[in-house]
């Protein structure tokens, strides 16, 4: 019973011999033993083959997983591919549009919603005296010697930035860089300010 209980099981069918021997039963314990034997061996072969089925199992997940992962590489490169496409297609009609506004003859500034100017053509720069070649901001009222600076104009200005609101043909007397008073009609956006 010790060597059952310590689960050394050759040395527990010896030991069933043994009183086989003494008492006379070993036609019943062969044969106990012979059972035993037959199903640790069947265990065996299903253990086998439950390894084996394990196995291709797992090299079957593994072949799926790589084959997902190959799937979002590829995914992924085509979108990058297409999203470095459109930023390109992007600048160039960025690059396009400034070329367009630089040959315009009507004076146009783009503004920050504080009234910066961040970009202007040819035409507003000789209006108002600012330098295309500059890339500073620069706040819209240090411009055209106060041709900015009237506090009804300053608020529209501020609403159109604000709140998204647009101003057609608002007419107003501004002083150009050259000291001539002019009267213009200005248009604002809620991106850009065009007169």
């Amino acid at each position: 019973m010790s060597n059952i209980a310590s689960k050394n099981f050759d040395a527990a069918s010896r030991d069933l011999e043994q009183v086989a021997v003494l008492f006379g039963s070993q036609d019943a314990s062969s044969e106990i033993i012979a059972a035993e034997n037959a199903l640790f061996i069947s265990r065996n072969d299903k253990l086998g083959a439950a390894q084996r089925h394990a196995r291709w199992a797992i090299t079957a997940a593994l072949l799926a997983q790589l084959t997902l992962l190959g799937s979002v590489i590829y995914v992924s490169e085509r979108q990058t591919l297409r999203r470095r496409r459109a930023e390109s297609r992007a600048r160039l009609a960025v690059e396009r549009s400034r070329i367009i506004v630089q040959t315009l003859r009507e004076p146009i500034a783009v503004l920050d919603p504080q009234l910066n100017v961040l970009m202007t053509n040819q035409a507003f720069a000789e209006f108002y005296g600012r330098s295309v070649d500059e890339h500073d901001a620069v706040e819209l009222g240090k411009l055209g010697n106060g041709a900015w600076e009237k506090p009804e104009l300053h608020q529209r200005l501020l609403d159109v930035g604000s709140r998204g609101r647009e101003i057609w043909d608002y007419e107003l007397e501004q002083r150009s860089s050259d000291g001539i008073e002019r009267v213009v009609l200005d248009e604002f956006r809620e991106r850009g300010l065009g007169l």
